[in-house]
Protein backbone atom coordinates (compact mmCIF):
# COMPACT_ATOMS: atom_id res chain seq x y z
CA UNK A 1 0.00 0.00 0.00
CA UNK A 2 1.32 3.18 -0.29
CA UNK A 3 2.36 5.69 2.07
CA UNK A 4 -0.84 8.28 2.42
CA UNK A 5 1.52 10.85 4.74
CA UNK A 6 4.41 12.20 4.14
CA UNK A 7 7.56 10.97 6.91
CA UNK A 8 8.07 14.45 8.32
CA UNK A 9 4.11 14.59 9.33
CA UNK A 10 4.64 11.35 10.56
CA UNK A 11 7.63 12.26 12.62
CA UNK A 12 6.56 15.46 13.62
CA UNK A 13 3.18 13.66 14.84
CA UNK A 14 4.64 11.01 16.79
CA UNK A 15 6.85 13.81 18.80
CA UNK A 16 4.50 16.18 19.69
CA UNK A 17 1.93 13.46 20.28
CA UNK A 18 4.29 11.55 22.58
CA UNK A 19 2.45 9.64 24.83
CA UNK A 20 -1.21 9.79 23.29
CA UNK A 21 -2.83 6.88 20.90
CA UNK A 22 -2.29 9.60 17.93
CA UNK A 23 1.75 9.66 18.66
CA UNK A 24 1.47 5.59 19.14
CA UNK A 25 -0.37 5.37 15.45
CA UNK A 26 2.47 7.76 13.92
CA UNK A 27 5.14 5.98 14.92
CA UNK A 28 3.38 2.53 14.08
CA UNK A 29 2.82 4.14 11.00
CA UNK A 30 6.21 4.89 10.16
CA UNK A 31 7.11 1.72 11.16
CA UNK A 32 4.84 0.17 8.00
CA UNK A 33 1.73 -0.71 9.71
CA UNK A 34 -1.00 0.46 7.60
CA UNK A 35 -4.18 0.44 9.76
CA UNK A 36 -2.07 2.85 12.39
CA UNK A 37 -1.23 5.17 8.93
CA UNK A 38 -5.41 5.30 7.92
CA UNK A 39 -5.94 5.99 11.74
CA UNK A 40 -3.96 8.95 11.73
CA UNK A 41 -5.32 10.28 8.56
CA UNK A 42 -8.32 9.63 9.85
CA UNK A 43 -7.15 11.83 12.77
CA UNK A 44 -6.40 14.49 10.87
CA UNK A 45 -9.49 15.07 8.63
CA UNK A 46 -11.97 14.85 11.54
CA UNK A 47 -9.92 17.60 12.42
CA UNK A 48 -9.98 19.63 8.96
CA UNK A 49 -6.04 19.25 9.55
CA UNK A 50 -5.98 18.17 5.59
CA UNK A 51 -7.90 20.97 4.27
CA UNK A 52 -5.54 23.21 1.90
CA UNK A 53 -6.25 24.34 -1.04
CA UNK A 54 -3.56 27.39 -0.75
CA UNK A 55 -0.80 27.69 -3.57
CA UNK A 56 2.21 29.60 -1.88
CA UNK A 57 3.03 33.05 -3.72
CA UNK A 58 -0.77 33.56 -5.26
CA UNK A 59 -3.00 36.09 -4.12
CA UNK A 60 -6.39 35.14 -2.31
CA UNK A 61 -9.03 37.08 -0.34
CA UNK A 62 -10.51 35.00 2.41
CA UNK A 63 -13.91 34.31 4.10
CA UNK A 64 -13.20 33.10 7.57
CA UNK A 65 -16.24 32.16 10.17
CA UNK A 66 -15.88 35.84 11.35
CA UNK A 67 -13.45 37.92 9.60
CA UNK A 68 -11.86 38.71 6.01
CA UNK A 69 -8.50 38.77 4.99
CA UNK A 70 -6.78 39.33 1.69
CA UNK A 71 -3.07 38.54 1.25
CA UNK A 72 -0.15 36.71 -0.62
CA UNK A 73 0.32 33.22 0.74
CA UNK A 74 3.82 32.30 2.08
CA UNK A 75 3.55 29.28 4.03
CA UNK A 76 0.93 26.62 3.95
CA UNK A 77 0.56 23.09 6.35
CA UNK A 78 -1.37 20.83 7.64
CA UNK A 79 -4.49 22.83 9.38
CA UNK A 80 -2.62 26.61 8.48
CA UNK A 81 -1.95 28.90 6.17
CA UNK A 82 0.28 32.22 6.55
CA UNK A 83 -0.19 35.06 4.85
CA UNK A 84 1.96 38.30 4.02
CA UNK A 85 1.37 41.38 2.56
CA UNK A 86 -1.95 40.72 4.46
CA UNK A 87 -5.09 42.97 5.30
CA UNK A 88 -8.02 42.57 7.60
CA UNK A 89 -10.98 43.22 5.85
CA UNK A 90 -13.62 45.50 7.70
CA UNK A 91 -16.16 45.88 5.55
CA UNK A 92 -16.43 44.55 1.86
CA UNK A 93 -19.11 46.63 0.42
CA UNK A 94 -20.92 44.93 -2.69
CA UNK A 95 -18.69 41.56 -2.21
CA UNK A 96 -20.03 41.16 -6.16
CA UNK A 97 -18.23 44.37 -7.37
CA UNK A 98 -15.22 43.38 -5.39
CA UNK A 99 -14.97 40.06 -6.10
CA UNK A 100 -15.86 41.11 -10.05
CA UNK A 101 -13.19 44.83 -9.80
CA UNK A 102 -10.11 42.92 -7.49
CA UNK A 103 -9.52 45.88 -5.96
CA UNK A 104 -10.23 48.14 -3.07
CA UNK A 105 -10.11 51.35 -4.50
CA UNK A 106 -12.82 53.65 -3.36
CA UNK A 107 -13.44 55.43 -6.32
CA UNK A 108 -15.20 51.97 -7.60
CA UNK A 109 -17.61 51.51 -5.13
CA UNK A 110 -19.76 54.80 -4.55
CA UNK A 111 -20.65 55.78 -1.05
CA UNK A 112 -20.60 52.48 0.46
CA UNK A 113 -16.67 51.55 0.40
CA UNK A 114 -14.55 49.04 1.30
CA UNK A 115 -12.11 49.53 4.34
CA UNK A 116 -9.18 47.65 5.25
CA UNK A 117 -6.39 47.40 8.05
CA UNK A 118 -3.25 46.60 6.74
CA UNK A 119 -1.71 43.68 9.67
CA UNK A 120 1.61 42.58 7.29
CA UNK A 121 1.52 38.55 8.51
CA UNK A 122 -0.92 36.66 9.56
CA UNK A 123 -1.27 32.67 10.09
CA UNK A 124 -4.98 31.74 10.21
CA UNK A 125 -6.42 28.04 10.12
CA UNK A 126 -7.99 26.77 7.38
CA UNK A 127 -10.48 24.93 9.65
CA UNK A 128 -12.23 28.48 10.02
CA UNK A 129 -12.00 29.42 6.33
CA UNK A 130 -15.70 29.36 4.66
CA UNK A 131 -14.44 30.55 0.99
CA UNK A 132 -11.82 31.92 -0.70
CA UNK A 133 -11.34 33.90 -4.08
CA UNK A 134 -8.07 34.92 -6.25
CA UNK A 135 -6.68 37.54 -5.90
CA UNK A 136 -4.02 39.40 -7.40
CA UNK A 137 -0.92 40.21 -5.87
CA UNK A 138 -0.40 43.37 -7.00
CA UNK A 139 -4.13 44.38 -5.99
CA UNK A 140 -3.02 43.91 -2.60
CA UNK A 141 -3.98 46.97 -0.26
CA UNK A 142 -0.59 47.82 1.69
CA UNK A 143 -1.80 50.55 3.36
CA UNK A 144 -5.32 51.09 5.53
CA UNK A 145 -8.10 51.97 3.18
CA UNK A 146 -11.03 54.23 4.92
Amino acid sequence: MPRFLPEQLLLELADISAGTSIGGAALAALAGDEVAELAVLDHLEEDDMLLNPFKVGDGYFVCTVTLYYAGRVVESGFGWVTLEDASWVHWTGRLSVLLRKKSFKAAEFGQRKPRTEFCGRVTLSTSSVVSLYPWPVDALPKEPIE
